[in-house]
């Protein structure tokens, strides 16, 4: 066990099978369809393998098959978009083209709402007396939605050529023809079969998967397709001449908009440098842009990678946050925390790729700048572990219920770990790495493995290690006590001061008398002196906080003390 008396253990992000993070997961990364998955956040500057937003499908032309790819890169929007294949800029790829849609735009590239048959695959035309006539129906598209175009690929899985009776090579010659038909939801036909497409070809060509795209409009609606092939005279020989129908797809009316989604859109033509492989490696890294509280109005979205303003939008926005007005967040807080991350380089980079409660997000963010989220009164305030000068409230024994105060002690044990691992993705391989954090007393023999999420700096990663191995090392003594109405008054994390004489935690009285000609105040409780030492007094105000610290010398007797150095403004303040 790792012991930290602020802040929480930070949790791995994690998924079940079904729902598992596709930027964090173990293993190659590629592109792929999460259905019914969380659309991505990305926050702070961070490289994603975005899933796609629609079902990818591919055209062929000459034989050249070209991939169409629209992907889902973060809702809201990016600043600064690199796009690679693989280890590759996107740019050097001179068979590639795309373009980044921004929320509420729209995509031009290429028609991006194309739905292709699973049927549809492989399925070799049958000619008149080969056992089959038509191959189908097949239906094109979904009940609900109507098309105005078809596509079919169609073509020779083994090439088209023939070898005559001298063993020479010739042309072979090849008809089919492909026809639709209109049907309603419930798949029932509405219209007569009519002809699509119709081709005879020939060629002499022994180059497998010889393939074309061939396109035809229909009158609007649903539809089911059907195609066969046909005898044709060859001159005699052996023909090879099969047809292979190897697509089907509907061209759907635009999506227009996705609403407040960052896409990109990818059309890549098949060649030697691109594989199948590669053309599902396409990974961005950008910044997310944000709104900034200036401290009194909102920014324009901006790049920024700061966790303030992450925090900020997982609780303002209103189409994947909780959609909170601004009276619901400590702003003047945030603020201030943005410029104290900001001068550690402090930075949150992740993305949020699975569904996870408001709580867990927000913990995950503050967790980077060493902060917690809390909930006060309809209001969410964010509490960093961080030195405190002022003392909300003075607990002395008078101010203890009797017999609640207690220490507990957690000793290490044989296994406590006495150094922390921690784990991060590091922003120039974007890949996992570790960085050891120990004390210089460690024998860093028992490590405490953790993992960071939205650390990407081995510095950043560091700092928090060294920090959870100070605390596990130094918060071992956890007083506890119980109070009257005071107890309200410090909020999580606020700094207190605890005096009582069990343990021997200073000495503490009540003021009965306050001369402000000599500036000495007469105590109910005698006080102890030791020679050639400084002594100081903290006095509580009204309000439970703490005034001082006083140096002050021994009065008349160990019932009275002087304050010294005291200013006029000083003794103005003193509320007695």
């Amino acid at each position: 066990m790792l012991v930290n008396a602020v802040l929480p253990l930070p949790k791995p992000p994690t998924g079940s099978t079904d729902t598992k993070s596709g930027a964090y997961g173990i293993g190659a990364k590629n592109n792929s369809a999460r259905l019914l998955q969380s659309i991505p956040v990305m926050y702070g500057r961070f490289n994603v393998t975005p899933d796609y937003a629609a079902l990818p499908y591919t055209e062929f032309q000459g034989n050249n098959q070209t991939l169409y790819s629209l992907l889902a890169i973060s809702q809201g929007q990016i600043a600064d978009p690199q796009i690679r294949i693989g280890e590759t800029p996107i740019d050097n790829f001179e068979e590639v083209a795309y373009e980044i849609i921004p929320p509420g735009g729209t995509v031009t590239l290429f028609p991006d709402n194309v739905v292709t048959s699973d049927a549809v695959q492989g399925l070799e035309l049958k000619r008149p007396g080969e056992g089959g006539d038509w191959m189908g129906p097949y239906v094109a598209n979904p009940a609900g939605t109507v098309t105005q175009q078809l596509a079919v690929d169609v073509g020779f899985a083994s090439g088209i050529y023939r070898i005559n009776g001298d063993g020479k090579e010739k042309a072979a010659v090849a008809s089919w023809e492909i026809q639709a038909q209109r049907i309603d939801d419930n798949g029932n036909p509405v219209g007569d079969w009519f002809k699509g497409v119709a081709q005879k070809v020939q060629k002499d060509d022994r180059t497998p998967g010889l393939f074309d795209t061939y396109t035809f409009q229909v009158p609007e609606g649903r539809y089911q397709v059907r195609g066969r092939a046909y005898d044709t005279e060859q001159g005699g020989g052996t023909v090879v001449n099969a047809v292979t129908w190897v697509g089907l797809r509907a061209y759907l009316p635009s999506k227009r908009t996705y609403g407040d989604l960052t896409l990109l859109a990818v059309r890549i033509k098949a060649t030697n440098n691109i594989n199948s492989s590669t053309a599902k490696a396409i990974n961005v890294t950008a910044t997310r842009m944000l709104p900034v509280w200036t401290g009194s109005a909102w920014t324009a979205p901006q790049a920024t990678r700061s966790p303030a303003w992450a925090l900020a939008d997982i609780l303002r926005n209103t189409t994947y946050g909780r959609g909170w007005a601004d009276n619901r967040l400590n702003l003047p807080e945030l603020v201030r925390l943005a410029g104290v991350w900001a001068a550690r380089g402090d930075t949150f980079d992740g993305v949020f790729d699975t569904k996870t409660s408001l709580w867990d997000a927000l913990s995950s963010v503050a967790r980077v700048g060493r902060a917690v989220p809390m909930y006060y009164a309809g209001v969410v305030d964010i509490v960093r572990d961080e030195p405190r000068d002022e003392v909300p409230l003075v607990i002395t024994p008078d101010k203890i219920t009797a017999g609640s105060f207690s220490v507990d002690y957690a000793f290490p044990s044989q296994d406590t770990p006495d150094h922390v691992v921690v784990s991060y993705i590091d922003d120039q391989t974007w890949k996992a790495q570790t960085v050891v954090c120990a004390l210089g007393n460690s024998p860093k023999l028992k490590p405490k493995n953790i993992t960071l999420m939205g650390v990407t700096s081995r510095d950043q990663a560091f700092r928090e290690g060294i920090y959870m191995a100070a605390c596990n090392r130094d918060q071992r003594k956890f007083p506890t006590v119980t109070t009257e109405m005071e107890g309200y008054i410090p909020k999580f994390g606020d700094l207190v001061s605890l005096s009582h004489d069990v343990p021997a935690w200073g000495e503490s009285g009540v003021v009965m008398d306050f001369d402000p000609a000599t500036n000495t105040i007469t105590t109910s409780e005698p006080t102890q002196w030791f020679v050639g030492q400084p002594h100081y007094l903290r006095l509580a105000r009204r309000n439970g906080s703490q005034d001082g610290p006083y140096l002050v010398t021994k009065g008349s007797d160990d019932f009275t003390l002087v304050l010294q150095g005291l200013t006029d403004a000083q003794k103005a303040a003193l509320w007695f």
